[in-house]
This record gives C-alpha cells, sequence and structure tokens, in this order.
C-alpha cells in the first residue's frame, strides 16, 4: 500500500500575473497626494464634532427645560434624554452627526 502525499509548492511564478507599477513624475505624485487630502478632508468634514461641544449643547439645553418647568425635582433624566434627541437631531441635520 503507498501512501501519497500532498506538496505545499506554490504555483510556478509563470502562471502569477506581474504587476508593473507606473512610476510617477513629481508633479503627479503631489497632485494624487493633494487630492488624496482634499478627499480625506472631504469625508472628515461633515463628521467631524467636538464630543465636548456636544456635551455642552445638550447640558445646557436640559438646564433651559429644567428651568422652565421651575427645576421640579424628578425630571433630570427626562430633560436630559430630551436635549440629547434634540441637540443630535441638530447635528444631523447640519451634516455633523457622529
Amino acid at each position: 500500500m503507498a501512501i501519497s502525499r500532498t506538496t505545499n509548492r506554490a504555483t510556478p511564478k509563470t502562471s502569477r500575473p506581474i504587476l508593473h507599477a507606473k512610476k510617477l513624475s513629481a508633479d503627479d505624485a503631489e497632485q494624487m497626494a493633494e487630492e488624496k487630502a482634499m478627499i480625506i478632508h472631504e469625508a472628515l468634514t461633515p463628521v467631524a464634532y467636538d464630543s465636548g461641544e456636544r456635551h455642552e449643547m445638550i447640558e445646557r439645553l436640559a438646564y433651559s427645560n429644567a428651568e422652565s418647568r421651575g427645576f421640579t425635582p424628578g425630571h433630570d433624566l427626562e430633560d436630559w434624554l430630551a436635549a440629547e434627541a434634540i441637540v443630535d437631531s441638530q447635528l444631523m441635520s447640519e451634516g455633523r452627526a457622529y
């Protein structure tokens, strides 16, 4: 009885595709770098916001809600959640949502 063995050889080089990189001129490389920076900037700008700013906005609005109610106890969480929903909605409409 013969035992067969499998080999772990890689595919021969002749059957692999050959990739050739195009050498860019300095101007082309600079232009590509500028385009990449612009794409990154455009991708980040709409969603970039300061989480501290968001927190302060929520805090001010929640305080205002509590103040308008005369600071009656037992509504802290309700005021905070309502303010959070309003601020998040505002940030989303401005394209600054998280």
